[in-house]
């Protein structure tokens, strides 16, 4: 596995261009994670529990981490970046699933 395998797996046209939108940050300058997660939440229609609740803005989000993908041969920097971006999607609401 290698890092230029990683891509976007969707459900629908419509779930990958939503998130190919936000990760391209289609819809303006000035963007944060927060704004971001709401504006797929909108697009995807994605419950929230509490819409004053910024706590957990990724809350209803699912990431999958190919199984068979690695860093292990990567550069200690990218082992550190890749674990701690799963963490801090993880803490955001993420639920983040190994898929076979």
């Amino acid at each position: 596995s290698s890092l230029d395998t990683v891509g976007l797996i969707a459900g629908s046209s419509r779930c990958a261009a939503v998130a190919f939108n936000a990760l391209a940050n289609r819809r303006g300058t000035g963007e944060t994670m927060d704004s971001t997660a709401t504006y797929l939440k909108q697009e995807l229609s994605i419950p929230s529990t509490n819409d004053n609740d910024c706590s957990s803005p990724l809350n209803g989000i699912k990431i999958g981490i190919p199984a068979s993908f690695s860093v292990n041969e990567c550069p200690p920097c990218i082992k550190r970046a890749w674990t701690q971006t799963a963490q801090r999607l993880q803490d955001a609401g993420a639920t983040i699933s190994i898929v076979p």
